[in-house]
Formats: structure tokens, C-alpha cells, sequence
């Protein structure tokens, strides 16, 4: 009996035996709650029929020599045939559980199957897990089985397959397909589908950790050279003080201004967390802006993490809205272990996880070691986006569910959660509700102008409408009269500039397209540039500007570097320089900026309440002005319009009706009636969940976020990173296709750092200003681009 191998250089029973490994690697990380009821067995039994295809004659004859094989691909597939042998193998099982098993294994070279309706003329999808069935997988299957060695396949696997299976499979490979088929029909999905939602929910969880967990036990001992170095995860200690050494000490400073505020908030929240203690599973912290809600997030997650010390110790999950705002986090979270003495910590402490993070992960580490450890999150705090999360919750593609189990026993922390389409409110109230049931999970959502997303979460901050009444920062200010743009940058620009000048004004002009904001900073440019005695830094931050130069211009403004402009600014604090900040909502949220004059565009009201937190931030003036405008294009078009929901803009105009100018004491309770105006009167993502939940094909995560996206072209400045050229050339030439592609993985940080997207008009050619150059990606010709005012064309190129 010939030995069955995996992959060229690894037997079948010994890969099958790595997977185990890993999987109870896993497991063990994880509090015994998440793997009660079955679904440890489950992990093992899909670990143990995952790769029971590859038993089939054309994948052995594949994998001997991949790249001579000439075979059929479809007769070498070997993921229908693992389905099959699951299902005949679990015919004694629980039901829920086979399906689990089921879905999982026919999944893990790809994504989560769909599973059917309920309806007999409704079309089945091409990702079904009932399409094993049809007439072209069902002449696969049979021929697979024609010259199947059951035996050794039974050797390397340990199947308890029952005799009359076997029997079948040798004798009437037909049969025994029906056999499946009829099981998988009458029995799983008949039983699953009569689980009420609260049910399905639970399956739902349990199947994706059973399914997440077999996606990264899989490639584990494939991807790490040293196993011990995989199983032996070490834990290190996160110490809730260092948050204390970051903050002021003085009593006098402590006592003044917003930093009094903060510290007793702190105070506050450090009370409350201890009367609620431990075993709360969801929490709020709903708290002005400025207050310092990522300190007191992570003084939140540090401090229940410690608690767990000596058991299973917590991932802390932040997740952002914004790249900009994941680099000042980042930072913080630098700074904090730094005060633990960590100088050169590796990211097992700290990961950053979003696109423009580098592919690094630490010293003696084979590339596709770094690879693994950074896809499937190894850290002890992960710092993501809403898109990374939200797929890995919502997203049925393997890439992303590979990091589905870190969500249980996680803290997650999600901040400016006022930024989630609504259409997500119910699935991630639901789900979060559900994994935190089903796990140690705990959930902070944290907002300024929080919607009632999980109204069971219990509030770190019970009297924040108290804390809220303390500040007087702003009045938001509103001439909601239409004007066009050129009316308003004639009237309410240009005609200022000097006073801000000679006043030292640091001013934000927010607008709402990226075409409204160059018109805004071209006229700025040129009455800067005309009264040269006059000068101010003036920043022009939007897509039309890389990622690497919006990055470093938002710390200019805030005075994280060097101050070498001659405008009189010498020896001002790095946060009241000078300066004039022109902007789209790139800035709106969680930025750290302090401005004494905002500046915006007609928007809604979450996102005007927003932008205000960027004014008088540090509370250290008397109320500042925000001031908002309703502008119109050349057609008449409100710029507003282009980009929000109407819903939005009109429940926002209905809120604001009675008042000309609204104090920052006064927006918390208008917040309060916005959010509840939104969830009567839009879409809370009903018909979403369920779609989820029944495991039915739904809209990508990324356009729930963004909606659906019109055509766009990439262009590469390649100037920004001079070296980029080279290594793109030297990753495209790497041979080995898998290789090749982690190649360019590595350097999509870089590439998408100093990339900017447009969108484009009917016929537009992007060969106008660019040449093609990797794949759908164009390099930008030089002078195109400059770091200070981005995408420069000349002339009209139909580039919306």
C-alpha cells in the first residue's frame, strides 16, 4: 500500500496529524466557554477530513511532481471530495455539528459555501453547498471514487467510515453521492433551518471559529520553520500603569483647563469599571472630543487583561475608522511601551493591520513566518480598520475568517463607531451580542456622538451628559443659505485671510469634494503667494494627496515636527502655530488637531459634530466659532448632496431648524435625536443579518462601508519612494507564483502609501497623464504630482 502524501515533500497522515497539532494549539489559547458543545470535536473532525480528497489517484499523481502534472484540474480538485466523506462519515454525528464540519471543509480553499433557500425555484449559487450534486460535479466525484484506495485513505486518516459507506463507495459511487446528497438535505438543512434566529446566530459563531480556526491550523506548520516556536505562544504582560505614567503629574496642571476634566473623568471610569467589574461583557464611553478616549481605552483594556493574567490572556482588538487616525493610535500605544522599558518590541506586542502597515514582524523569522504571524494577527494588540474587522466577522473568504477566531476572548475597542453605516447596526449589535455570549469577549464602543448601536452596552461613563455640559469650546454657527463656491471663497475666504494672518489664526476650511476643496486652496495658494510679506503654512489635505504626504502634513499641523516656516511662530507651543488647513472629511474624525476657526461645508450632523472637535481642542480659549455653509456648484448642485445620503442631510436640517448657532454644551442632546431619527427612518441592516445568518450571498463589507464603487485608475507616484521601481521589477520577476505573490504583498503598504485613486469621466484615458505599469496600477508622470498640492493636471482631463 503506497503512502498518500499532501503536498510533495509530506505525507497526508503526517499533515494530518500537523493540523491536529495546531488546531489544539489553538484551542488551547481560548477560554473552554468558546469550544463547549461540540465544537473542539468539530475543529478535530475537520481537521481530520479536510485533505480527504487528496486520497484520490489525480491528486496523488498531481502532487508527485506539480509542476509536470497535465491532468484534468477539475479530476485533481480534492475539496468536493473531502465534502463527501464528511458527510458520509457524520451520518451519526449531530447534525448541527456535521454541517459545521461540512461547510468548513468544503470552504477552506476558498471561502465559507452559501447554503440553499428555502424556495425550489430560487436559483442555487455556484458556491452552494449542495452543488456537489450536480450532473458535473456528481461525474467528477464518481470518477475520483473509480480509483480510490479507500484503504489508505482509512491509514492516513483514521476514518471511522461505516462498512455499508465503504461498500458504496467501491461498488455504486452514484449511490452513495445520493446518499450525501439526500443526508445533507433531509437531515442537516431540514434541522438547521428549524433553529429561531438567536439559534442561528449561535451556529453561525461556532461555525466560523470552527472554520477560522481550521483555515490557520492548516497552513501552520507549513508556514513556521521552528513548530515549538507556533505552540509555545508567549504571553507578555501589559502593565495598566504605564497608562498613569503618561499622564500629567502636576496637581496644578491636572487641576486647569480640559486636563482637569480628563483626570476626573479618568477617575470616573477607573470607579465605574470597578463597581461593574469583570464579568460585564458589553461597555459604552460616551465622552466629548478631546477627552482622551484612547487612553481611556486602553486603561480599560490593560486593566481587565491583568485580571486575566495566569490563564488565558486577551487580545486587545482597537478598531478606526481612518488610516490617520490608526497612525496617532499606533503612537500612543508606542509611547505605552516604552514606559514599560519595550524600546525594541517586536509586533508579537504591537500590530498594526491596515494597508499602508509594513510586512515586518520581527527579528529571525523566515519571510513567509513574518507572512503567517501577520495574517493571522500573533500579537497581544491589534491595531485594524473597520474594513479589516468587518470582514473578518462578515466576510465569507477565507483570508479574512482566518482571523474570526481572535475575535472570542478578544477586548475589543471600537472608536468613533458613528462613522458605521447604519445598514451594519443591527448584524454587529447581534453578532457582537452573540460572541460575547459565547466567549469572554469583552466590547468598548466609544464615540462622541454615540448611536445606540448595542443598547445593552453598559456605560463606563454613566453621568457623561454632566461631563458634556463642562465644555464650552465651540459654537457651531450656520448660514444655510445656497451660495456658490466662488460667491463663498470671494466673501468669506479671501477676504479674511489677512486678519487670520496677522492674528495668527490656526483656520480649518473643510469642504465636501475633493474638486470644491482645490478650487478653495488655489485661491488661497495664489493670495498667499501674491503678499509674500504675508506668509502662513497653508496644507491641502485630501485623495488627491498620497497617503505618506497626508500623513506628514497632519503632523506639521499638529507639531510633531520641526517648525521651520518664517511666519513669526517661533517659540508658540507646536499645537498654536499658524497655519490654514484646507481639507475634505479626511480630518473629520479622531484626528488630534487644534484649530481656532473650523470652516465647513453643509454636512451631516455626526460628521459636523466631528469636525467641531477639531476646534479650540484643548479647551485653552474662550468659545471659538465653527462655522458651517450650504454651497452649491455651477449647476446649482448643493456639493453635499454629491457625497451623504439625504436622509441624513434633511434629518440634520430638521434638528438644527430652531437654532442659528448651537453650543458645544447643546449638540449632545441634538446627537440624541439625530440617532434616533436615523434608525426610524433608514435601513438598520435587517435584511443583511439575515442574509448572514442563512448563509445566503450578500454585498461586500467594503461597499456596505463606502457603496458601491464607480470606476476608478490608480496612479503610482513613484517619486515618493525612488526604490519602488526596482523591488516591484525584481517581485514581478520571482518565478514561483505563490512567492511571487507574497512579493508583492510586501511592498502593498508601500505601493498604496503614495497612490491616490480617481475617478474617472466617460472616455477619459489614463494614458494622458501616466503609464501603465503593474496590473491595473498606472506610474504618474513627473510633474503631475507635488507634495503640497497632490494630483495636478493641467488642463481639462475629465479626472472627476
Amino acid at each position: 500500500m503506497t503512502e498518500l502524501k499532501s503536498h510533495p515533500d509530506l505525507a497526508l497522515r503526517q499533515h494530518v496529524e500537523q493540523v491536529r497539532s495546531a488546531a489544539r494549539a489553538i484551542i488551547a489559547r481560548h477560554s473552554p466557554v468558546v469550544v463547549e458543545g461540540g465544537v473542539e470535536q468539530a475543529i478535530l473532525r475537520a481537521a481530520n477530513l479536510h485533505d480527504a480528497g487528496k486520497s484520490s489517484a489525480m491528486f496523488q499523481e498531481y502532487i508527485r511532481d506539480p509542476k509536470k502534472y497535465t491532468g484534468s484540474k477539475e479530476l485533481k480538485a480534492h475539496t468536493p471530495l473531502s465534502l463527501l466523506f464528511t458527510l458520509l462519515t457524520g451520518e451519526t454525528w449531530d447534525a448541527l455539528e456535521v454541517l459545521s464540519v461540512a461547510l468548513s471543509v468544503r470552504g477552506h480553499h476558498g471561502q465559507l459555501p452559501t447554503l440553499p433557500g428555502t424556495s425550489l425555484s430560487a436559483p442555487v449559487e455556484a458556491t452552494d453547498l449542495t452543488e456537489f450534486n450536480n450532473s458535473k460535479m456528481s461525474r467528477i466525484l464518481r470518477e475520483q471514487m473509480a480509483m480510490l484506495d479507500v484503504d489508505a485513505m482509512n491509514a492516513a486518516l483514521d476514518l471511522a467510515i461505516p462498512a455499508d459507506v465503504v461498500d458504496g463507495i467501491q461498488n455504486s459511487a452514484r449511490k452513495a453521492i445520493i446518499r450525501a446528497s439526500v443526508f445533507l438535505h433531509e437531515t442537516l438543512l431540514e434541522r438547521w433551518r428549524r433553529l429561531d434566529d438567536p439559534e442561528k446566530r449561535r451556529f453561525r459563531i461556532r461555525t466560523q471559529f470552527v472554520y477560522s480556526v481550521l483555515l490557520e491550523a492548516d497552513k501552520a506548520f507549513l508556514a513556521v520553520t521552528d513548530p515549538e516556536r507556533y505552540l509555545n505562544q508567549i504571553e507578555h504582560a501589559w502593565d495598566p500603569n504605564w497608562v498613569s505614567n503618561l499622564l500629567p503629574t502636576s496637581k496644578k496642571v491636572v487641576k486647569q483647563g480640559i486636563d482637569g476634566v480628563r483626570s476626573k473623568v479618568r477617575e470616573l471610569v477607573t470607579r465605574e469599571l470597578d463597581r461593574l467589574g469583570s464579568e460585564v461583557r458589553l461597555y459604552s464611553l460616551t465622552a466629548p472630543t478631546g477627552i482622551g478616549k484612547t487612553l481611556l481605552a486602553a486603561s480599560w483594556a490593560l486593566a481587565l487583561r491583568r485580571q486575566r493574567e495566569g490563564h488565558r490572556v486577551p487580545q486587545v482588538i482597537v478598531v478606526l475608522p481612518f488610516l490617520s487616525i490608526i497612525d496617532q493610535t499606533v503612537s500612543i500605544y508606542q509611547k505605552l511601551l516604552l514606559q514599560g522599558g519595550m524600546q525594541a518590541a517586536d509586533k508579537s506586542w504591537l500590530l498594526p493591520a491596515h494597508s499602508l502597515a509594513d510586512r515586518d514582524y520581527g527579528p529571525d523569522l523566515e519571510e513567509q513566518e513574518e507572512t503567517f504571524f501577520i495574517d493571522t494577527w500573533r500579537s497581544d494588540v491589534i491595531i485594524t480598520t473597520y474594513d479589516q474587522f468587518l470582514m473578518a466577522m462578515f466576510d465569507d473568504r477565507g483570508r479574512y475568517q482566518m482571523r474570526f477566531h481572535h475575535l472570542s476572548d478578544a477586548l475589543i475597542i471600537m472608536d468613533e463607531v458613528q462613522s458605521l453605516p447604519s445598514r451594519l447596526w443591527l448584524p454587529m449589535s447581534r453578532m457582537l451580542e452573540t460572541l460575547a455570549e459565547l466567549s469572554e469577549t469583552r466590547v468598548l464602543l466609544m464615540s462622541a456622538t454615540l448611536p445606540a448601536i448595542i443598547p445593552s452596552a453598559l456605560p463606563l461613563l454613566p453621568d457623561y451628559k454632566s461631563v458634556f455640559q463642562r465644555f464650552s469650546r465651540y459654537a457651531l454657527r450656520f448660514d444655510l443659505n445656497s451660495q456658490p463656491l466662488e460667491q463663498f471663497i470671494s466673501d468669506h475666504i479671501l477676504t479674511r485671510v489677512l486678519g487670520w494672518v496677522k492674528a495668527r489664526k490656526r483656520v480649518l476650511i473643510t469642504l465636501n469634494t475633493r474638486a470644491s476643496a482645490r478650487a478653495v486652496y488655489q485661491a488661497l495658494r495664489e493670495w498667499i503667494d501674491h503678499e509674500d510679506q504675508n506668509r502662513i503654512p497653508l496644507y491641502f489635505i485630501t485623495a488627491d494627496v498620497t497617503p505618506k504626504d497626508r500623513l506628514s502634513m497632519i503632523a506639521n499641523i499638529r507639531g510633531d515636527q520641526p517648525n521651520d516656516a518664517n511666519d513669526g511662530s517661533e517659540g508658540l507651543p507646536p499645537n498654536e502655530r499658524p497655519c490654514i488647513v484646507v481639507s475634505t472629511q479626511t480630518v473629520e474624525a479622531g484626528v488630534d488637531i487644534d484649530m481656532t476657526l473650523v470652516i465647513r461645508d453643509f454636512a451631516p450632523w455626526d460628521s459636523l459634530v466631528q469636525i467641531a472637535g477639531r476646534c479650540n481642542r484643548e479647551g485653552k480659549r474662550t468659545r471659538e466659532t465653527v462655522e458651517i455653509f450650504s454651497l452649491v456648484n455651477t449647476r446649482d448642485r448643493a456639493y453635499a448632496a454629491q457625497v451623504y445620503d439625504p436622509v441624513r442631510l434633511d434629518l440634520t436640517r430638521k434638528i438644527i431648524a430652531d437654532a442659528s448657532e448651537i453650543t458645544e454644551e447643546e449638540t449632545l442632546a441634538r446627537s440624541q435625536a439625530y440617532f434616533d431619527g436615523l434608525a426610524a427612518a433608514q435601513d438598520t441592516g435587517l435584511g443583511y443579518l439575515e442574509q448572514y445568518l442563512n448563509f445566503r450571498r450578500r454585498d461586500a463589507v467594503h461597499e456596505v462601508l463606502r457603496g458601491k464603487e464607480r470606476r476608478q485608475h490608480t496612479f503610482v507616484v513613484l517619486q515618493e519612494d525612488p526604490d519602488l521601481q526596482v523591488e516591484a521589477q525584481a517581485a514581478q520577476a520571482v518565478q514561483e507564483r505563490w512567492q511571487r505573490r507574497e512579493r508583492w504583498r510586501r511592498l502593498a503598504g508601500r505601493i498604496a502609501a503614495v497612490s491616490i485613486q480617481v475617478w474617472a469621466r466617460p472616455g477619459f484615458n489614463p494614458g494622458q497623464i501616466a503609464d501603465p505599469w503593474f496590473g491595473d496600477l498606472w506610474a504618474l508622470r513627473d510633474g503631475y504630482y507635488h507634495a503640497d498640492s497632490g494630483l495636478d493636471i493641467q488642463g481639462d482631463t475629465s479626472i472627476w
